[in-house]
């Protein structure tokens, strides 16, 4: 047993009040820096020192997520810029002739959701979709509650629980668990597509059955058909730009081995010339200047999202040795390495047991509305378990990734899939309701999965 120092049972309860917050809907970023300063206060038994490490874990945080931030920053920016040419509208118009019937409608909306959030992010992408898809979509028939299904499913759900192409998700989850994100990638996509395809199918027999039952079809409102887009010259172009612009750089990636900060890089530099391109031609030589709003909204909303990811990843830093050493000092503990091998002396600790906690926590976390609140305790502590237990790691961060975004980035969570049944004028506990049986299906697939593989 690894003795036990103040500073442990701080974190401890640090993470006991997390809990309980999360559980109650309440935000953590206080429980967060109380901890911090705390655990400062007695690493070091000085009071100025334990302020500055508040400070210090903050900067540590920021400096592992700033890349993150900033290509969604990017990212949101060129979306608005290619929304307000119409240009996203010309991009879908080929596929909305496919829409006829609302199983079908069901599975088009759900694969262009995923297509569109893997690329813009799910939030982003709501604009285009409510928009231009849901009215098609509903026009088929399709009832109110299986679009806003096969939107959870499909964007908050399959698309953002992988983020291969923004690689928000598991830049976090890797970064905590100590592994390189391609590395966390390509070891981790197995039981991403067992989770995507296993829900996804279980959710299309769920919405069958309501159709055979006669519930999946509804009159369609002719509000729905309104269409702001503002196509003029050059929308076409960068409609045609921007898809074969992204392909080129998955191309360049294969063909060149780009890996990491690499395609990162790739990707940024193609989200800035996409988002010029589209400015200069709604604005001309205004776009000098306008191009200052479109960066400004991208930061606002990029920041909104990851400023309380970077404060709650200031705290879990500290469970980690190398990070812990950086923020507290050369001989500061790694807390949830130290705890959790006093916990193997206890609990039976091997990769099964392990693969369970890390689901169970996954979700939990997700409790708080939030799926990435969560990513850097999973990502963590699949590196403190796969220490003790030999487990791969890579499976034991994914499971906990898995978890915590389907959980609460928008599927089973209420208060998380407001902007969906907001959208859709439909009840929020229901819509989680009717997502929870697919979902379930999915874990119960993906643990099995997990088992084999871990």
């Amino acid at each position: 047993m690894i003795p036990l120092t103040p500073s442990h049972y701080i974190f401890i309860l640090t993470i006991i009040a997390i809990l309980i917050a999360m559980l109650f809907r309440k935000d953590i970023l206080i429980p967060c820096l109380i901890g911090i300063f705390l655990i400062g206060l007695a690493a070091t038994g000085n009071v100025v020192k334990a302020v500055q490490t508040i400070y210090r874990s903050l900067i540590i945080s920021g400096e592992q997520l700033w890349s993150i931030i900033l290509i969604i920053a990017l990212v949101i920016s060129m979306a608005e810029a290619i929304r307000d040419i119409g240009a996203d509208y010309i991009m879908i118009k080929p596929i909305l002739k496919y829409f006829k019937k609302p199983l079908v409608s069901y599975l088009l909306l759900g694969l262009f959701t995923m297509v569109v959030s893997l690329f813009l992010w799910a939030s982003p992408a709501l604009g285009l979709l409510s928009a231009m898809v849901v009215p098609v979509a509903l026009k088929t028939g399709l009832s109110r509650m299986s679009t806003a299904m096969a939107i959870n499913i499909f964007g908050f759900g399959i698309a953002m629980s992988g983020d291969f192409f923004i690689q928000g998700a598991p830049s976090i989850t890797a970064t905590s668990a100590g592994l390189p994100v391609t590395t966390f990638i390509k070891n981790s996509f197995l039981l991403w597509l067992t989770m995507s395809t296993v829900t996804a199918l279980s959710s299309f027999v769920y919405i069958w059955i309501l159709w055979k039952k006669g519930k999946t079809h509804e009159a369609h409102d002719e509000s729905l058909d309104e269409n702001d887009a503002r196509i003029g010259k050059g929308s076409r172009f960068i409609a045609i730009f921007t898809p074969i612009a992204f392909f080129i750089d998955i191309a360049l990636m294969v063909l060149l081995n780009l890996k990491g900060q690499a395609s990162e890089l790739l990707i940024g530099g193609t989200t800035v010339i996409i988002m010029i391109l589209a400015l200069i031609i709604r604005y001309e030589w205004q776009a000098f200047s306008k191009i200052t709003d479109y960066i400004k909204e991208g930061f606002t909303s990029s920041i909104k999202i990851f400023a309380p990811v970077i404060v709650i990843t200031g705290f879990f830093l500290l469970g980690n040795q190398d990070t812990s050493r950086e923020i507290l000092g050369k001989n500061a503990h790694g807390f949830l390495m130290d705890l959790s091998k006093n916990l193997s002396y206890i609990i039976p600790l091997n990769k099964y047991t392990a693969a369970l906690i890390q689901i169970i926590i996954g979700a939990f976390t997700g409790l708080s509305g939030s799926g990435f609140a969560g990513l850097p305790l999973v990502g963590a502590l699949a590196r403190t378990f796969h220490d003790i237990s030999h487990a791969n790691i890579s499976i034991l961060a994914f499971i906990g990734q898995l978890s915590s975004i389907w959980v609460g980035t928008g599927t089973l969570v209420p208060w998380s899939v407001i902007p969906v049944s907001g959208l859709l004028k439909v009840d929020p506990f229901e819509l989680v309701k009717n997502n929870l049986i697919p979902v379930l299906i999915g874990f119960i697939a993906t643990f099995l999965v997990a088992l084999l593989l871990v």
